[in-house]
């Protein structure tokens, strides 16, 4: 028993030695572990906090997504419409100046045909008139009278054009 006593002093001793010697040593390091523990566990939690906020972000766009592809696909529909708007009254513009344009062509053309016509008309009425002029009058009356009916002729076509 005695032994007994002795060896569960020792064993008393050596924890109380054990303990005295590795006290300070444990509880640094299981301080030290215990603010690791606390470190790491703030910082997912602010991964977390991060990583929410970036989550709820993208699903506010996402929701946003579709009303905006709506939107920009009326504002391009819009746009479409307003082209071919315009495009249809430039069309309208320029066709109406190539009507006005064909017009004016037509009567200058039309002028012109009355021109060459009317001046046509005044020679084979000259050359008939001087054929009888010839065949009925001798030649001098007949150039006297060329003359003058010639210029009767001018006058009447040039009160006939103005």
């Amino acid at each position: 028993m005695l032994s007994a006593v002795l060896q569960y002093g020792n064993f008393l001793i050596f924890l109380f030695i054990l303990v005295y010697f590795t006290q300070k040593p444990l509880r640094a390091f299981a301080k030290k572990r215990h603010t690791d523990f606390v470190d790491a566990k703030d910082e997912a939690e602010q991964m977390y906090r991060e990583s929410k906020r970036l989550y709820d972000e993208i699903q506010s766009r996402l929701s946003n997504l579709d009303s905006e592809i709506a939107e920009r696909r009326k504002k391009a529909a819009r746009q479409a419409q307003e082209d071919a708007e315009q495009i249809l009254a430039e069309a309208r513009i320029l066709s109406e100046r190539m009507v006005e344009d064909i017009e004016r062509l037509k009567h200058e053309e039309l002028r012109k045909l009355r021109e060459s016509m009317h001046a046509e008309l005044v020679d084979r009425a000259r050359a008939k008139l001087l054929e009888r002029v010839k065949k009925e009058v001798g030649r001098d009356l007949s150039s006297r009278l060329l003359q003058t009916q010639s210029q009767d002729l001018g006058r009447a076509i040039t009160e006939g054009l103005s």
